[in-house]
C-alpha cells in the first residue's frame, strides 16, 4: 500500500464505531473494518436498517462482527444515549468514524433548536467523540497504539448546482442571516 500500512492489517480484538453506516460510504467502511477483523458497531436511525446491514456484512465477510445501535443524530439526547449504549457493551473504542451526514432542501431546526445540517453533519460527531473520550483513551492503553477518530464531512452544502426535486429544479439555498445563532450544545 502506498500509505505505509502493511499489506494486511489485522484489527482482531479492536472495536470500531461507524455512524452513517447504512449509507454508501459508511456501508463500505463498516464492511471493510469487519473484513479486517474489527468488531464494528454500526449506528443506524432504525433497527431494521441496521439489522439488514449486519446481515449483509456477515454474509460478505463470513463472520458476524457487527453490532447495531440506533440513534437520531439530530437529537443531542439520542447522541448521548448512543454513547451510553456503546459504553454498556464495550470498555474500549479503537476507531470512531463520524460519517453520518444529512442534506435537507431547506433550513430546518431540530428538536434542540439547532439547524439540522449543523446538528447532524458537525455537532453530532463532536458530541459523540467527546462523550466517548474515555473509551478512546482506554482503547489506546489496551493496544499501546493511538485510538483514531475519523471525521468525514460532505461538500454538499457548498454545491451550488440546481438539484431536481420533484418535477422542477430548485436551487439549494442557505441564508447566512439565518445562522446568527447556529448551535447550542446543551
Amino acid at each position: 500500500m502506498s500509505d505505509g500500512l502493511p499489506a494486511t492489517v489485522d484489527l482482531s480484538g479492536r472495536v470500531s464505531l461507524v455512524t452513517g453506516a447504512t449509507g454508501g460510504m459508511g456501508r463500505v467502511v463498516a464492511a471493510e473494518l469487519a473484513h479486517l477483523g474489527s468488531t464494528v458497531v454500526v449506528v443506524s436511525r432504525t433497527a431494521h436498517g441496521g439489522d439488514a446491514l449486519r446481515t449483509e456484512i456477515a454474509d460478505r465477510v463470513g463472520a458476524d462482527r457487527v453490532e447495531v445501535l440506533t440513534a437520531d443524530l439530530a437529537v443531542q439526547a439520542d447522541v448521548r444515549r448512543l454513547a451510553a449504549g456503546f459504553a454498556e457493551r464495550h470498555d474500549a473504542l479503537h476507531l470512531l468514524v463520524n460519517n453520518a451526514g444529512a442534506h435537507y432542501r431547506q433550513r430546518l431546526l431540530g428538536p434542540d433548536g439547532v439547524e439540522l445540517h449543523l446538528a447532524v453533519n458537525h455537532l453530532a460527531g463532536f458530541l459523540l467523540t467527546n462523550s466517548l473520550l474515555e473509551h478512546l483513551h482506554a482503547g489506546a492503553r489496551a493496544t499501546s497504539t493511538p485510538s483514531r477518530v475519523v471525521n468525514l464531512v460532505s461538500a454538499t452544502m457548498g454545491d451550488t448546482r440546481q438539484l431536481k426535486i420533484l418535477p422542477r429544479p430548485r436551487p439549494v439555498t442557505l441564508n447566512p442571516t439565518d445562522l446568527s445563532h447556529p448551535a447550542r450544545l446543551n
